[in-house]
């Protein structure tokens, strides 16, 4: 007889699920109209096929370190909406310099270690006005629920994870642009206990570094020249 699944580990793929469909949805924000749309962390795919229906002239890649999960991603592809799939870490991504028009990637962070690699890995092949959109578990999140989310994503092990500040930290580090970053708690059923799960999730957007290079980085305090800093870009 095969064993009962998880019921927080299902539920944790949900809201996987609904964390990249938020992130997908704060897109709309911004009128893009991009050639080179990289999936970073794709898993099987389903996040890769929205972006390539929202930006259908768009290269699409997904990006996943898991031959397998990108073996999944092959049943997502469709007639007319088909992407490239290329394994990868994000730590040493496998593209261009200054290459990739929209950086995509939900619930991943947590995963690269360090976080300032993977992160000034985006800030080289994003093009110097790329958008960079990505969501993170926050630290916030307990531990059964970053346990079942191991287990939903086939990962043994889940970096340190970084609070608001932390993220807005790094990403200037790492010469990422105008970090712009919130929180959502999301509770969730706890099986046997009387209280929910409460799960952080980190949204955010920063933007390339529009041919800046990255802040030093001094006793932990990045120095960003005065002239470097630009008019905020917002949103028609």
């Amino acid at each position: 007889m095969p064993e009962a699944e998880d019921p927080l580990r299902s539920e944790a793929a949900a809201l996987k699920a609904s964390a990249a469909g938020e992130l997908l949805a704060r897109l709309d924000a911004f009128h893009f109209a991009p050639r080179v749309v990289l999936d970073l962390g794709a898993g099987t795919g389903r996040t890769a096929r929205e972006l390539r229906r929202r930006y259908p002239r768009a290269l699409v890649i997904a990006l996943d370190r898991s031959a397998e999960m990108l073996r999944q991603a092959a049943r997502e592809q469709r007639l007319w909406r088909r992407f490239a799939r290329v394994c990868g870490d994000a730590l040493h991504l496998p593209l261009q310099d200054a290459s990739v028009d929209v950086a995509f990637s939900s619930l991943m962070l947590q995963w690269c270690e360090p976080l300032e690699a993977a992160l000034g890995e985006v800030r080289r092949v994003l093009k110097p006005e790329g958008l960079f959109a990505f969501s993170a578990l926050g630290p916030a999140t307990p531990t059964e629920l970053r346990d079942a989310w191991a287990q939903a994503d086939g990962c043994s092990h889940m970096s340190r994870l970084r609070d608001v500040q932390e993220l807005g930290d790094a990403l200037v580090r790492s010469g990422l642009m105008e970090p712009v970053l919130d929180v959502d708690r999301v509770a969730l059923g706890c099986p046997g206990a009387q209280r929910p799960v409460i799960c952080e999730i980190i949204y955010g957007v920063s933007w390339g570094a529009s041919g800046r290079p990255a802040a030093a980085v001094s006793d932990g305090v990045a120095r960003i020249a005065p002239g470097s800093i630009g008019r905020s870009r917002r949103a028609p």
